[in-house]
């Protein structure tokens, strides 16, 4: 028993709810360390739009403790209510949210990471294939 204790204590589970961030201040840590990690300007423009558009909209206000699977899945209903977006565009803002909540993780601010797992995420479609049967549909693609 002792030893669940200890191991939540290391959790952050018995902090103040003061002293666990919120997901804005440590979103916004994490975004400003993206530049130190070279990447590329698109992903990093993709990384602020996913923040900025939809995940702070939502989640800027919680503490990182406040993040339960409830809210994710709160989050994706919001996403597809909306219908802004497609079930592609809202598993990448899930993914994302999700990556962030890991480094939390492992910083043991929370015990574990609710974004993850696929039951978080949206079934998708399978594309249509299209298929070329016929000498003047392979022409026609060429021209």
């Amino acid at each position: 028993m002792a030893r669940a204790t200890g191991r939540s204590q290391r959790r952050g589970a018995s902090s103040s709810p003061a002293a666990v961030p919120t997901f804005h201040e440590f979103a916004s840590e994490w975004f400003h360390g993206l530049a130190n990690e070279g990447l590329s300007e698109n992903t990093v423009a993709q990384c602020r739009w996913e923040l900025t558009t939809h995940l702070l909209p939502f989640f800027a206000k919680h503490r990182l403790t406040e993040i339960t699977i409830a809210e994710v899945d709160r989050y994706r209903q919001e996403q597809v209510r909306k219908g802004t977006l497609s079930a592609t565009s809202i598993n990448r803002t899930i993914m994302r949210l999700a990556q962030i909540l890991e480094i939390a993780v492992e910083r043991e601010l929370i015990a574990r990471n609710p974004a993850r797992g696929r039951r978080r995420r949206l079934k998708q479609r399978a594309p249509e294939r299209t298929w070329l049967d016929r000498a003047e549909q392979i022409v026609a693609l060429l021209d």
